[in-house]
């Protein structure tokens, strides 16, 4: 493996690279930092790393601006009566947003939560303004979020792909009383919530428990058949 010769006061590591060298900082005294030279190639480039969670409030729909998108964060609240669609910058906005020295091919990633809750929680649709696509998953549930891949596609298009999808569940127990309902307060229910129910201990019924009814930012409640008074886990999705 060749070795560049010592420069003083430069950076010196083996080649070929990888971008998983690790390279000491200390400013010619002692070691104040580590960092890796892949990390010192996209400082290089202009391309921030820096997470700015930016918040939005509006009931119903909104449009994402490019400096939110680029913040990496979007968190969306608001009391909403009803599901709505947000829409993204326009693309040669959010190229506008990327800083010098990055070019065309250049991406990061985007995740935008749906906070909407209890009474309010509906889901959201992600559309793209002009110039932009969006790909792989757009509607995003109550208590949930997407993660996007957004990327410079060319001179004035941006594409953004969906890597993952995830929700933030209220979990808890509650125990059958055979056919009596058993109500479950909970908030976080919302209109389009889904209730998943695990046997978890005691005497089961032949058909186990059901959630029989829910109310949107109250709770929901079981029911099941004779003799059942086993414990459930529940989980409430979106």
């Amino acid at each position: 493996m060749a070795t560049t010769p010592a420069i003083p006061g430069a950076i010196n590591v083996a080649a070929p690279l990888t971008g998983l060298e690790i390279v000491a900082i200390g400013e010619g005294g002692p070691q104040s930092a580590q960092t890796t030279t892949s990390a010192i190639a996209a400082l290089a480039a202009g391309v921030s790393s820096a997470n700015i969670a930016t918040t939005v409030s509006t009931v119903g729909a909104a449009t994402l601006s490019a400096a939110a998108i680029y913040g990496r964060t979007i968190l969306r609240t608001g009391a909403q009566t009803a599901a709505w669609t947000d829409t993204t910058d326009i693309a040669t906005a959010i190229i506008a947003k990327f800083p010098a020295g990055a070019a065309v091919g250049s991406s990061f990633t985007l995740r935008y939560v749906n906070n909407s809750a209890g009474a309010n929680g509906f889901p959201a649709t992600i559309a793209a303004g002009t110039g932009v696509t969006v790909t792989g998953a757009t509607v995003v549930p109550p208590q949930s979020y997407i993660e996007y891949l957004v990327t410079w596609a060319t001179a004035t298009t941006v594409t953004m792909v969906a890597m993952g999808q995830g929700y933030f569940p209220s979990l808890g127990t509650v125990t059958a009383n055979a056919a009596t309902p058993v109500p479950v307060t909970n908030a976080a229910m919302t209109p389009g919530s889904q209730v998943v129910l695990t046997y978890k201990s005691g005497t089961q019924g032949a058909t186990g428990a059901f959630v029989s009814s829910a109310t949107a930012g109250t709770g929901f409640s079981i029911k099941s058949v004779a003799s059942d008074t086993a414990v459930y886990n529940y989980a409430i999705l979106g």
